[in-house]
């Protein structure tokens, strides 16, 4: 082995023969298809596992481009090399310098990262390779690889912590370094540079219970779980985080976990539950209610835990969430310099710019976020890319990408986190959505339309104009959304969105299924457009106002036919995804596309001309948080057998209820509904009370509608016994309605009257 030290100096000659010619007349020639290696991939003497991973893929993306496979050695000076090395300290870990010092070329970054990301960085602005997703990419046949002589570009992130759980991201942790990911969710192995947080930990979501799980801890320390309603609760409940004892339980967690996983992860979550329910005990409730915030609690804790740990791991950094109730952050309280912040943006709208919409949220969220950053300049934001209530739901909101990211960068965030599809649902703007944010969170003002060019023509082939089309009118739709009343919310988006008609989303169909035909002979392609036509039926099927079964006028049944008639085969064909492609059965959203493809591939039209539908349990919808609050049961006295039973509600926890749908019904425009309800309540004997409630609401906004809260009082009822309750007042649905069945008044109450109610059947009949 040669010695490293005359690299610079050999690099930097240009004396005699073939050097000097190549220094001054063009660019560097790295490899021509049909010739020998003319230049050497050299590493430093000691690399690091990703700096030899940075080495495999320039010579595996060479051979491909070229036909040429480069040498690889390390710790020599060949006549003309590829100097793969360690940058200066001020590249950080992940940024990088691409240079030219004729005959050499130099990729020079940090031992973690910095220099595979050059290298990434290198093949992908310099060569034309685009890797679009774990199964789709472009690498470009080249006859002669060449750099210019006067390269020399330096590139560091935008924000020191870039990442996202995206499924494509997920899928492939090289694909992941191709976007220079590098954040919490990234768990890279050694030969991508590692990760930098301890597994274990879990950085994602809820934390309380991976540290202080109850079955193992409450019945010995009740004391460290939330105080609600005067009571300690193990499940579904927060810690009590001025606690003594539980703050130094947490303590030597983090102390156990830091042993085990440092010097490589730096970063370590202690995060709230993923609902309310905080405590309410004397001490936490005074530090709370003085400074105007439950964070206040929670960041005590994060204070208390850092602080304990300083010494001894001075760099260590201890996250906490600033999510849900407690988004608004303290009067007076400061931060330790070791803790950072989750900010997270869950309230705001995404259909403009954070600081341009004008939903109350985003004024929120600006507030907010300028009152934290006069806490601290440790933040760190949770984003959100994708609809929650329903992932397949259109969600387009990477034109405000650019705008948000550089709003966060200027305002000085250490890194940003955009959540996504991680179950697998197969969004139409899955990989769009990943490659953007990829590029983006590392240079947030490089312009977006050369890189949805780029994205879409590599993706789709000979569609790429049918996928920017449909892109396009999407962001078309986002422009005259009035998000004051429909804002484009991460929960809120549901699929009767006016701003997103029917009639759209069949057109696209078309269009997609037209554009099947132009990627036939293009494999890869094909695919990729046959998931966004899939996507785009889960909508339609989803959002049809078809019966499927219930109608109460003539009129309504023949317009149900023709509904039904065109969305048949719409629905074997997803039905037929879901049968070869079984991940696509696990997520809940794709469950009730499967129920309700299903229903419409198999259905018959009752109630043609009676004015009357009734409806039975296995037809109506079950919206509850918890899987046991309300269920389909056997009930021997219930019609047909079956019942739904409603548990009492739990504090802290939303109303439970029933529901059917207004687009399950077929009827004339105007029509009035009277409804009514079959049901039985288990009394507890309370006779000052509501049994259970009945109303309708809208399912965009909410806001209830033409019933409010029509309240069966508990001394109209028999106990145990079914009957039916006519509820008063007259239904006229509008569009996006629903009746609704809850036995609680409202959120965070008890009902005490009731142990149960079970409901079989809801009668809907034309109002005379």
């Amino acid at each position: 082995m040669k010695s490293a030290l005359p690299v610079v100096a050999v690099g930097c000659l240009c004396a005699v023969g073939f050097r000097q010619r190549e220094c001054t007349d063009g660019p560097l020639v790295l490899a021509e298809r049909g010739g020998a290696a003319r230049y050497t991939v050299v590493l430093p003497a000691d690399p690091s596992p990703s700096q030899v991973t940075a080495a495999k893929e320039l010579v595996r993306y060479v051979d491909e481009m070229t036909g040429v496979l480069l040498p690889v050695e390390t710790n020599t000076v060949p006549e003309r090399a590829i100097f793969l090395g360690n940058g200066t300290d001020d590249l950080g870990t992940d940024g990088f310098h691409l240079r030219a010092t004729p005959p050499h070329f130099r990729i020079e970054g940090g031992r973690v990262h910095g220099t595979l990301f050059g290298v990434y960085d290198f093949l992908e602005r310099h060569c034309g390779c685009d890797w679009l997703s774990p199964t789709t990419s472009v690498i470009p046949g080249k006859d002669r690889l060449t750099v210019a002589a006067t390269l020399d570009d330096v590139q560091k992130p935008a924000f020191a912590l870039r990442d996202m759980n995206w499924t494509d991201q997920l899928a492939d942790w090289t694909f992941t370094a191709k976007l220079k990911m590098n954040g919490f969710r990234t768990v890279y192995p050694e030969s991508l540079g590692g990760q930098n947080h301890a597994k274990d930990t879990t950085t994602g979501g809820a934390t309380f219970d991976v540290l202080c799980p109850p079955a193992k801890y409450f019945k010995d320390h009740p004391d460290w779980f939330a105080l609600v309603d005067g009571k300690r609760r193990g499940e579904r409940s927060q810690r009590c985080l001025t606690n003594a004892g539980f703050l130094d339980f947490l303590v030597d967690q983090m102390r156990e976990r830091i042993r085990k996983n440092y010097p490589r992860c730096k970063y370590y979550s202690i995060y709230p539950n993923d609902f309310r329910r905080n405590c309410k005990c004397a001490s936490c409730k005074s530090l709370d209610d003085g400074e105007g915030t439950p964070m206040a609690s929670l960041l005590h804790m994060a204070n208390y835990v850092a602080e304990r740990i300083a010494d001894d791991w001075p760099d260590v950094s201890i996250l906490t969430f600033s999510y849900l109730y407690t988004l608004k952050p303290p009067k007076t309280m400061t931060v330790h310099p070791n803790v950072m912040i989750c900010y997270c943006t869950d309230a705001v709208d995404f259909s403009k710019p954070i600081p341009q919409s004008r939903w109350k949220g985003n004024k929120a969220f600006v507030e907010d976020f300028t009152a934290w950053k006069r806490l601290t300049d440790r933040i760190y934001i949770w984003d959100y890319s994708a609809n929650f209530k329903y992932l397949f739901q259109p969600f387009e909101c990477c034109h405000v990408m650019p705008d948000n990211f550089r709003y966060f960068r200027d305002m000085g965030v250490v890194g940003v986190f955009e959540e996504g599809d991680h179950y697998g649902v197969k969004c139409v703007d899955e990989a769009l959505k990943t490659w953007i944010i990829g590029h983006l969170l590392w240079n947030p003002d490089q312009p977006l339309d050369p890189l949805l060019s780029r994205f879409f023509k590599g993706y789709y082939g000979a569609a790429a104009d049918v996928a920017r089309g449909y892109y396009d009118a999407l962001v078309e739709l986002e422009a005259k959304r009035d998000e004051t009343k429909y804002p484009l919310v991460m929960m809120g988006t549901v699929l009767q969105d006016p701003g997103q008609p029917r009639t759209f989303f069949d057109v696209w169909a078309e269009r997609w299924t037209t554009a099947l035909d132009l990627v036939k002979d293009d494999p890869v392609r094909h695919e990729n457009v046959y998931w966004a036509r899939h996507n785009v039926d889960l909508v339609r099927l989803m959002r049809a106002d078809c019966a499927v079964k219930y109608s109460l006028t003539r009129t309504g049944a023949d317009a149900l036919c023709a509904e039904l008639g065109r969305l048949k085969p719409v629905a074997e064909r997803v039905l037929a995804d879901f049968r070869r492609v079984k991940g696509l059965n696990k997520f809940r959203d794709n469950k009730a596309v499967r129920t309700r493809a299903e229903a419409i591939a198999m259905a018959a039209i009752t109630g043609e001309s009676t004015g009357r539908a009734a409806i039975p349990a296995s037809d109506l919808i079950i919206d509850a948080p918890l899987k046991k609050a309300a269920m389909r049961v056997d009930d021997a006295n219930a019609m047909g057998g079956k019942a739904i039973r409603l548990a009492p509600n739990a504090p802290g926890e939303m109303v439970h209820c029933i529901a059917f749908a207004e687009s399950s019904i077929a009827k004339d425009p105007g029509i009035g509904i009277k409804v009514r309800v079959h049901a039985r309540v288990e009394k507890t004997g309370v006779e000052e009370g509501s049994a259970f409630s009945v109303g309708t609401c809208d399912t965009v906004s909410f806001r209830k509608r033409d019933i409010r809260d029509f309240h069966v009082d508990i001394k109209n009822v028999s106990d145990g016994e079914y009957r039916w309750y006519d509820v008063d007042g007259v239904w006229r649905p509008t569009g996006n309605e629903r009746v609704w069945i809850s036995n609680g008044r409202r959120i965070n109450e008890v009902n005490p009257c009731v142990n149960a109610v079970f409901v079989d059947q809801i009668e809907l009949s034309r109002a005379e």
